[in-house]
């Protein structure tokens, strides 16, 4: 028989975390689901890891392609994968014990489409507080009314990972290739496509914070990823007033993001930096009067009226 679920795993220079990440997927309560592990042309000791889990267990199975990037593997072990779902699994994460039969259960109780579960961001290096998860808090919720929350960042990301996804679904909507961010280019599309959505309020999916992460890095491709990512988001949702509303309030609190890092955005990027701040200056009393909008970013907007030297003391201020 068919496994009911396929957990995607793209594998690059992980050789330190990945027996942790496949411990924690080994040990699911949930059993019928199959492991695609996607080695995209790691440099170090991931192959033979990988080979090596392959002939132990036999619900995994291996991959081994040329680097392409993070969208290129996910892309590839969806069209090996033989489930009815898909689940993503970042190969540097780990996810509790729970993990599948809960977000399995997320879809049938509620008679949803798409399940998804809350996240934990823990620091390498350093122990996290033990979660609370006996009680399993779930909410079914119409999927436009649950992509609100999460571009109004109330509930999650736009991470692929911790969600609960249709194949037919995945497959319609490829990650972008060669691209950083290429979730925030994708998964808002599985919400535009789907009539119900349940949310699982419980922790169940444990991301890494690494300092050499991709997301750590900040160069050209990481501005520009970033802009034309929240930008597609906004062209997506142009059939929806509110769905709108809550893209362009995502784009400011991302755009606030690249103004407030570290580089000198101004002299390296000047055409970049100008789009930015044109951008902020426009939505500023939109994102403030928006009632749903994280106060975060409503005191964003309030700073900015002193320009952007005001937003960055009020960082300061804040200590953030």
């Amino acid at each position: 028989m068919n496994p009911e679920i396929s957990v995607v795993v793209p594998v690059y220079k992980v050789e330190r975390y990945l027996p942790l990440c496949m411990k924690s997927l080994l040990a699911q309560t949930y059993k019928n689901f199959e492991i695609i592990l996607v080695d995209d042309g790691s440099p170090d000791q991931c192959p033979r890891i990988c080979d090596e889990y392959e002939e132990k267990y036999s619900n995994i199975h291996v991959f081994h392609k040329k680097n392409g990037g993070q969208g290129s593997a996910r892309n590839f072990g969806v069209s090996k994968a033989r489930g009815k779902f898909i689940c993503f699994v970042d190969s540097d994460d780990t996810v509790d014990s729970r993990y599948l039969e809960v977000l399995l259960q997320g879809i049938i109780q509620t008679g949803s489409d798409i399940s998804a579960v809350d996240f934990i961001k823990v620091y390498e290096g350093k122990q996290h507080k033990p979660v609370n998860n006996k009680e399993i808090i779930l909410h079914k919720y119409d999927a436009s009314d649950a992509l609100l929350e999460i571009l109004y960042q109330n509930f999650r990301d736009v991470a692929p990972w911790g969600m609960l996804v249709p194949k037919e679904i995945v497959l319609q909507n490829p990650f972008p290739e060669g691209r950083l961010y290429e979730d925030y280019f994708v998964t808002y599309k599985y919400f535009l496509q789907v009539r119900k959505v349940a949310f699982i309020h419980n922790s169940l999916y444990f991301y890494l914070i690494r300092g050499d992460s991709t997301m750590a890095l900040r160069d050209d491709r990481f501005i520009k990823d970033l802009m034309e990512a929240a930008d597609s988001v906004i062209k997506g949702c142009h059939g929806n007033r509110m769905l709108l509303k809550a893209a362009k309030c995502k784009q400011f609190s991302n755009y606030c993001r690249l103004i407030l890092q570290p580089s000198d955005l101004k002299k390296k990027y000047p055409d970049q930096y100008q789009h930015i701040v044109a951008t902020l200056k426009k939505e500023r009393m939109t994102v403030l009067m928006d009632s749903r909008a994280r106060m975060k970013n409503r005191l964003a907007a309030l700073a900015l009226f002193g320009g952007v030297t005001g937003l960055k003391i009020a960082f300061k201020l804040c200590g953030k």
